[in-house]
């Protein structure tokens, strides 16, 4: 059975030889010789600059942790019995509070479910941070002490809780600004609050409520699908803005002008929640305001462009999501066919 294991994880995760991978998993016992640690410390403590942690899907959570030294943290993704073709085991790796602190720089968090509960944030103190393919429940906090900026910050095919705090904000009174910010591909049930005078990208969102921008900021605003029906906590630069294209709003928010669509019908947009899952209802029906809408004739939306969203948050690795044995036994050995998707 260890084999099986061993096999399934390399199978799963691939392999990299310019760093060293260490697994996380509290539903085992600590193994040094095959690197598989119970605690996240742990998994941590092994780690050097440039490592990578595999996280193990599991019915307990992994806690609040803080992140000074640039690391990858790869989970299984989410709502992995929802839709087909996910992963063998189902579970969630899910972690509580998560932070990433000065040394912290040039990490990558991907896959991974930032807490069922509330209260718990995904924090980002410190430049240079990707937050990709997560469930996010409560929000991203993007702030740093001494209201220092911040830049170089990709959050991107996440799929935020329909809640009132589920969003991308700067939180905690933090006056500076952002500076190259990429928010792309993500399902935000809430919103995104920039502070005045960022500069990024934002394209290809889904958006349900909160869009303040700030007049002087200039982001480029590319492909976004706002469900907001009322203009109570909509701001942005004044319109109509070379920067601001090819976007898609129930009501005028982005005016018409730069291939901009107003007036769109909520419910003519995605296929719905009938026989999909909870991420699967938003894609593009066949008759959808948002199909080749966007930026060169892309779809707009989450699951438009080069590089959209994944349903699950799946990791771009090998993924199985089939396993099984021949039920035969010769010696320590037995076959195992797997089946896996990219």
């Amino acid at each position: 059975m260890r084999k099986i294991l061993i096999i399934t994880l390399i199978a799963l995760f691939g392999i990299k030889t310019n760093a060293t991978i260490v697994y996380l998993n509290n539903s085992t016992t600590t193994n040094n010789s095959q690197r598989i640690y119970r605690t996240f410390a742990e998994a941590y403590n092994k780690c050097s600059n440039g490592d990578t942690i595999y996280v193990i899907g599991s019915n307990n959570h992994y806690g609040a942790i803080g992140i000074s030294k640039p690391i990858t943290i790869i989970g299984p993704g989410y709502f992995l019995d929802k839709n087909h073709e996910t992963q063998v085991n189902k579970k969630e790796a899910v972690f509580d509070d998560i932070s990433f602190l000065e040394g912290s720089e040039g990490s990558t968090i991907k896959g991974i479910s930032n807490s069922r509960g509330t209260g718990s944030e995904l924090n980002i103190y410190t430049s240079n941070i990707t937050v990709e393919n997560c469930f996010i429940i409560w929000f991203i906090a993007i702030k740093r002490g001494d209201d220092a900026n911040i830049s170089n910050i990709t959050i991107k095919k996440c799929y935020f809780k329909s809640s009132s705090y589920a969003s991308i904000r700067n939180n905690n009174g933090y006056d500076g600004i952002w500076s190259n910010i990429n928010i792309s591909n993500n399902i935000i049930h809430n919103g995104i609050e920039a502070p005045d005078g960022s500069t990024g990208i934002i394209n290809g969102n889904l958006i349900d409520d909160n869009f303040d921008i700030g007049e002087s900021s200039t982001f480029e605003i590319h492909n976004n699908i706002l469900l907001a029906t009322s203009s109570k906590n909509i701001s942005m630069p004044l319109l109509p803005n070379a920067s601001i294209t090819h976007n898609l709003s129930v009501i005028d928010y982005f005016g018409t002008d730069n291939g901009n669509i107003a007036g769109v019908s909520a419910s003519n947009l995605f296929l719905g929640s009938t026989g999909t899952s909870t991420d699967g209802q938003y894609q593009l029906g066949k008759s959808s305001d948002a199909l080749g809408a966007g930026k060169n004739g892309i779809d707009a939306g989450p699951f438009g462009g080069n590089d959209p969203y994944r349903l699950s948050g799946l990791p771009n690795l090998p993924n199985i999501y089939e396993l099984s044995t021949g039920g035969f036994v010769s010696g320590d050995e037995m076959k195992v066919r797997l089946k896996i998707k990219q």
